[in-house]
């Protein structure tokens, strides 16, 4: 990266790095030199281009700019699936755009290169989260398997007032196939009985209106033609018996 202190600056905690010293007996310690084996940067998108992406948590964000060096081009993909890794800046861009339109939180965590042309660091490689639907989220259409699908009614995110429907997806196969669970308690004689995973010939079963209250995570996922649908991670179903 460079000698002298200056390019201390560009070095942030939780960065992995290994330090060498002049002496390792004398006191104090003094550096010789500083490798960075490792550079991250943790955050929530707030808005995407062609060129960089805002970064960072609340009032405290940075601009990131996709890496281009060769051997370290930019690539993203959803949590759980790398083998998805994605070079298309677009995709990313469109995948944001659709998240922040259904108003969820896009968390992310970049992977750093450094770019030693313009002294800066630059992202190689983005993971974007499971986005979680509001906590007041229930089942209005329940799942089928001919469709693949069930439809649920949330909530905004930025603002719980006004509920919003949503179609969401159910993966049987695939890296990111959807885990279902129930969890059911018992008033009458106070147990709680937990499963994980449900199996899929059981969703339809379990996956209804009736349900009290369910949580789920999802993710954008983009057609050839360009539409989106939205696809869950993960499904838990609440059923309270009083």
């Amino acid at each position: 990266m460079g000698t002298g202190t200056s390019i201390l600056r560009h070095i942030a905690r939780g960065f992995r790095v290994e330090v060498a010293f002049v002496d390792p007996a004398a006191s104090p310690r003094v550096a010789a030199s500083i490798n960075v084996h490792s550079a991250h940067a943790e955050g929530l998108v707030t808005g995407a281009t062609l060129d960089n992406f805002a970064f960072g948590w609340r009032d405290h964000t940075r601009t990131m700019v996709y890496s281009g060096i060769a051997d370290h081009i930019f690539g993203w993909w959803f949590y759980g699936s790398p083998s998805g890794r994605s070079p298309v800046i677009q995709d990313f861009v469109d995948s944001v755009d659709q998240a922040r339109s259904a108003n969820l939180w896009v968390f992310a965590h970049a992977g750093l290169y450094w770019d030693q042309a313009n002294t800066r660091w630059v992202v190689e490689n983005l993971v974007l989260a499971p986005m979680k639907l509001h906590e007041f989220t229930k089942i209005t259409t329940g799942y089928s398997a001919a469709a693949g699908s069930m439809g649920v009614s949330t909530y905004d995110c930025w603002d719980d007032s006004v509920p919003v429907t949503m179609n969401v997806m159910l993966d049987t196969a695939g890296d990111l196939q959807t885990v279902v669970g129930s969890f059911v308690w018992n008033a009458q004689t106070n147990l709680v009985t937990f499963t994980l995973p449900v199996l899929p010939a059981e969703w339809e079963t379990l996956l209804t209106p009736a349900v009290n209250k369910v949580k789920i995570w999802v993710r954008p996922v983009k057609a050839t033609d360009g539409t989106f649908s939205w696809h869950a991670y993960s499904v838990i179903a609440y059923q309270f018996i009083r």
